[in-house]
This record gives C-alpha cells, sequence and structure tokens, in this order.
C-alpha cells in the first residue's frame, strides 16, 4: 500500500523466496454457504462422516463425482480448512458412503421438516427414470426396459418423490430389472409412515399410476392424479363420457361416479404429432425408393424380399396402420390409407387426466396445472443424469 502510486519503487524479491499457488477458496466457500442456506449442512449434520458426505455433495457440484477424484480435488482447494476436516483418502469417502446409506432416512426428515415448517404439501409428484453403466459389478445392476436407449447394458432404476413445486422429497435406488409400479407403493409407505402425513395427492404419469397403485391409495384414503392411455380415451369416446368435438384449447371437465376427467387438447403438441408422422412417412418412402432402385440395378433380385424390408420398415416406425407397400411388376410404392390415418390423427394433441379428489379440493385447472407440473420431475432426471450432475459413470459397487 505505501508504494501503490510509486510501483517502480518495489524490489524484485530474492531469488531464494519462492512462490506457490495456495488453495483454491471460492468454489468451496460459495457451495458450503448455499448448503447452509438450503438447509443440507444442518441436515446431515457436523460428525466426521457427515461432513465427509457434504464435500462429496460440494465436490459433485463442481465436476469431480468419484471418490478418487473428490480426494484429489480437496488437495487443490480449501475443503478440510472450510469444512472443518482432518485430511482424508478415498477409502474415508466409502465409508462416508456407508453413513450416508444407513442415515439417508433421517437426514430427508430434517430436510423435510425444515422446509415445510409451517405447512406440509398435500400434493406429491412421483417418477422414475433408469441409468445405464458400462461394468456389471453392481449390487443393484440388472437389465430391463432401458430410457437411455443402450440395449444390453445393466442399469439402476431411481424413483424420485417431489412436492407439487417440484422440489426434491426423497429419492431411491432399485434394482434394474424393478418395473415402474413396483416402486409406488414404496413412496406411499413413505408419505405416510417417515413424514406423517395424512391428506395426500399423488401425481403419476399413465404408465405410474395403474388401477393396481389406485387400489392401494385408496385403502390408504389417499387420492390420485394421473392421465389416461390413447386406448382408455377412444373407450370413454365409444360410451360417451366425453365428446370429441369438446376437445379444445379450454381445459374442460366431466364427472362419472365420483371421477373426474379433465381433458383438453394442446394444439401445439397435435403440430409436433404430426410432423413426426410425417418424418417417419420421408424415411419409409426413402428406403421404398432405395429398394426400387436395387430392383433396377438387379434384375435377379426378388421383389417380395425388398417389399418384406419395407414392410418391415413399416411396423418398426409404427406407422403400418396407415401406411402400405403396393408392388406393381417390380416397383414398389408407399401409398396411405386415408381413412385409417384420419383416425390416426383424430387424437393428436388430446390428453385425458383423471382425478379422484372432489371440485371442493382441487379446481380443474389446479387438477390440470398439478398433472403439467411432472415435467419438474422431469427437469430434474435430466439435471441428474446429463446437465449438471452426471450421474453417469457410476463409481461404486454396492447398494
Amino acid at each position: 500500500m505505501a508504494n501503490k502510486r510509486d510501483l517502480a519503487a518495489l524490489k524484485v524479491p530474492p531469488k531464494e523466496i519462492k512462490t506457490q499457488q495456495g488453495f483454491s477458496v471460492g468454489a468451496v466457500w460459495l457451495l458450503y454457504q448455499l448448503a447452509k442456506r438450503l438447509g443440507i449442512a444442518k441436515a446431515i449434520g457436523r460428525s466426521e462422516k457427515a461432513k465427509l458426505s457434504l464435500w462429496m455433495v460440494i465436490s459433485t457440484v463442481i465436476g469431480s463425482v468419484s471418490r478418487l477424484s473428490a480426494t484429489r480435488l480437496a488437495q487443490s482447494h480449501a475443503a478440510c480448512d472450510i469444512l472443518g476436516l482432518d485430511s482424508f483418502c478415498e477409502d474415508d469417502l466409502y465409508s462416508a458412503l456407508d453413513w450416508l446409506h444407513d442415515h439417508q432416512e433421517v437426514i430427508e426428515k430434517r430436510l423435510f421438516n425444515d422446509r415445510y415448517e409451517s405447512e406440509t404439501p398435500n400434493m406429491y409428484l412421483y417418477d422414475v427414470t433408469s441409468s445405464y453403466f458400462e461394468g456389471d459389478q453392481n449390487e443393484l445392476g440388472d437389465y430391463g426396459y432401458n430410457r437411455d436407449g443402450k440395449k444390453g447394458k445393466k442399469q439402476i432404476v431411481i424413483g424420485l418423490l417431489t412436492d407439487d413445486e417440484g422440489q426434491p422429497v426423497s429419492c431411491e435406488v432399485f434394482h434394474g430389472n424393478t418395473q415402474d409400479t413396483s416402486t409406488f407403493k414404496n413412496q406411499v409407505n413413505k408419505v405416510a409412515k417417515r413424514f406423517g402425513i395424512e391428506a395426500v395427492t399423488f401425481v403419476g404419469d399413465r404408465g405410474m399410476i395403474k388401477s393396481a397403485q389406485i387400489r392401494d391409495l385408496s385403502e390408504e384414503k389417499y387420492h390420485y392424479i394421473t392421465a389416461l392411455t390413447k386406448p382408455q380415451i377412444e373407450t370413454l369416446l365409444k360410451i360417451n363420457v366425453v365428446q370429441m368435438e369438446l376437445f379444445d384449447e379450454t381445459v374442460c371437465e366431466v364427472a362419472v361416479e365420483g371421477i373426474r376427467y379433465i381433458y383438453r387438447r394442446n394444439p401445439v403438441r397435435a403440430v409436433e404429432i404430426r410432423e413426426n408422422r410425417q418424418s417417419k412417412l420421408v424415411k419409409l418412402r426413402d428406403i421404398c425408393s432405395q429398394k426400387v432402385k436395387y430392383l433396377s440395378e438387379h434384375p435377379r433380385a426378388k421383389v417380395d424380399v425388398a417389399r418384406r424390408v419395407v414392410d418391415e420398415k413399416a411396423k418398426k416406425l409404427k406407422i403400418d396402420k396407415w401406411a402400405c407397400v403396393k408392388t406393381q411388376s417390380r416397383n414398389l410404392s408407399v401409398e396411405i390409407k386415408v381413412i385409417e390415418l384420419e383416425e390416426e390423427e383424430k387424437l393428436d394433441g388430446c390428453y385425458v387426466i383423471k382425478t379422484d379428489l372432489s371440485i371442493g379440493t382441487a379446481s380443474k385447472q389446479t387438477v390440470h396445472d398439478r398433472y403439467k407440473s411432472l415435467s419438474e420431475v422431469e427437469w430434474a432426471f435430466r439435471t441428474m443424469k446429463t446437465t449438471l450432475l452426471h450421474l453417469r459413470g457410476i463409481f461404486v459397487r454396492k447398494a
């Protein structure tokens, strides 16, 4: 400070004085303050294992997800100074993972009580995803329906329970071959017993809340909000519960025997579906053109074989109900079944939401909005798997 106006007066330090880079402070300090503000640090606790667990949370956000990389990161960041830790190695972090496994319920309960101090939510969103990994030495790893499109890879199934605004309440990992619906009752019991809530409405998509899950909820005197599949909507149309002409941008409602059906047509989604359908048709015609060209260049090639390839492509694209292959001599062409296509397009952008909530409890718009809030859970899955936390790859073997 004395020489700030005369920098030339500063002397160059002698060669025997060495300088070195100190620990990085900013990222760890910022995330530690954020963890305290969110109540995470308080919920985890102040024991040595708790501090190590908090460091794994912080290091994951910074970008180090394996135990070894988290240990190395602490050698360049002021983790021990800020969190009050002694020096540690990756074995200490694995031990902390065991501690986390044993204390997960307690930590989730503390977070829940701290967040909902005055009023607990009465609606919960639930969905599942899967995450694959390259190896096969994982206690929960198994083959199942892979949402990542990675055939032949073992995976784990992850269930996420949030409040109606998409704030996480609880997360659970299941064996990779676990079906979505079989994870549902765990979440019902979790809300009922661990969090001690009585008035509960579960919101789940059409693949999650089915008749068996509805029975489970009814037994606990809970409620549900879910959506119908396309065949179920067609059944309602046939028995005249809903009318096709009432599907509009405006949310409509009809009630039958205590069950409410809220329905709407999303014009944006309708356009997306039709564009996707046309894209598939273009692909099919491209394959057809390739086969016509091949047949013209190879006189001995069989027309039936070429047609079979195009038919199989139509089935794979799931457009064979309204797109068919016609043969004339050695020429192939794709023709559209107009009536079948019009039937296929009839419900484009249409969806029906089903609930047993009374009108006095939730309006049709509230039910509609809560179901659409499931996109918040999908956002959380994207955040976990790809955009921020990079859950893959999985660096642990034990459950």
